[in-house]
């Protein structure tokens, strides 16, 4: 199997984007732990992330599999 590695150099504005796509993730995660930690299932968890996107509207920016790999 071979790998291939390659390097990324994004200008100001894509890093500037990245940054804030990862605050956002760890945003989320941190609210879905909070979730999880107070016996809510599955189920519920993966419909509260619609909840945070309506609450939130910062989240709307993020693409919603980006959110979802969060749970």
């Amino acid at each position: 199997m071979k790998t291939y590695r390659f390097r990324l150099y994004p200008n100001k504005t894509q890093t500037e984007i990245l940054l804030r796509t990862f605050d956002m993730c760890r945003f989320t995660y941190n609210k879905l732990l909070e979730e999880l930690n107070n016996n809510n299932n599955r189920t519920h968890i993966q419909h509260y992330i619609v909840e945070l996107k309506n609450k939130y509207p910062k989240l709307k920016n993020v693409y919603a599999k980006t959110l979802q790999y969060e749970l």
